[in-house]
């Protein structure tokens, strides 16, 4: 478990590997993403995704989606990390880059995402938590 970032709030960073085809999707709110739609989310935390063999994907919001992810955003500061038998790969690009600032700012979580006040508690320069 990653250590909880200020303001208590901790976005897991879940896995989904399919034995069946040896897929490996690691991303910074989920990881493979095939079904529905999720909007007005974000990220933080760094990524790794490393495998000896087969399919390996990392992102700093998702790994993979074959549909709509919609007004969501991630930290430009994370460090993504994609390693298929020892060689680099590259990460997804789901998600807005944005800064820690923004996304630990009341108008960005209110105006940009939408996220109501009647539900969370912001203080400029954390994280929100839930009422």
């Amino acid at each position: 478990m990653p250590p909880v970032p200020p303001g208590g709030v901790v976005f897991v960073r879940p896995v989904r590997k399919r034995e069946d085809t040896g897929r490996l999707e690691v991303g910074g709110l989920i990881g493979g993403f095939y079904s529905k739609k999720i909007t007005n989310s974000f990220a933080t935390g760094n990524v790794t995704a490393s495998s000896d063999s087969g399919y390996v994907a990392a992102g700093g919001f998702a790994a993979g989606s074959n549909t709509a992810i919609q007004n969501c955003h991630r930290n430009e500061a994370q460090i993504l990390t994609v390693t298929v038998a020892g060689e680099p790969g590259t990460p997804s690009t789901y998600g807005t880059a944005q800064t820690l600032a923004d996304l630990q700012s009341e108008a960005f979580l209110t105006g940009t995402l939408k996220w109501s006040s009647s539900v969370w508690n912001f203080a400029e320069g954390e994280f929100p938590t839930l009422k």
